[in-house]
């Protein structure tokens, strides 16, 4: 009876040692697949997003992580304007911030488009004048 108890005691022994291998196996497999599929690390809680307006020009203003390092010198009509948002986050998000000022600045921008789309050079005066209301 005594030799019986040692039989079992030893196959407990057993397949618990092979419950203990085949998890390692099963776990090491599992996190050479994930690296092999290239998943990436998930983000810390304290990381901070990227957030910023994803365009350099103009007036559709969008808020994002696609922020672009570098932006050419041209100059659009309206570009002005885009001294009155910013984008922040909010509750995770990343949001537009407008001044009150921008509402106005572009409104009067894009009427100066509407009159004077073919005299650049009155386009360009007309939007100067948008900045001078503007400051007042």
């Amino acid at each position: 009876m005594k030799e019986r108890k040692e039989t079992k005691k030893g196959e407990k022994i057993k397949v618990g040692f092979v419950l203990l291998v085949g998890a390692l196996i099963f776990v090491a497999g599992a996190f050479v697949l994930l690296r092999f599929l290239g998943q990436k690390e998930l983000p810390m809680k304290n990381e901070s997003k990227k957030c910023g307006i994803e365009s350099c020009h103009g007036l559709e203003i969008t808020c994002g992580e696609k922020v672009p390092e570098v932006c050419s010198l041209e100059y659009q009509v309206g570009d002005f304007c885009r001294n009155y948002v910013s984008c922040k986050m909010v509750g995770g998000k990343c949001v537009l911030a407008k001044e009150r000022e921008f509402d106005l600045c572009k409104s009067c921008a894009e009427e100066c488009e509407k009159k004077y789309q073919e005299e650049t050079e009155k386009l360009f005066e007309c939007e100067n004048l948008c900045r001078e209301k503007i400051k007042d």
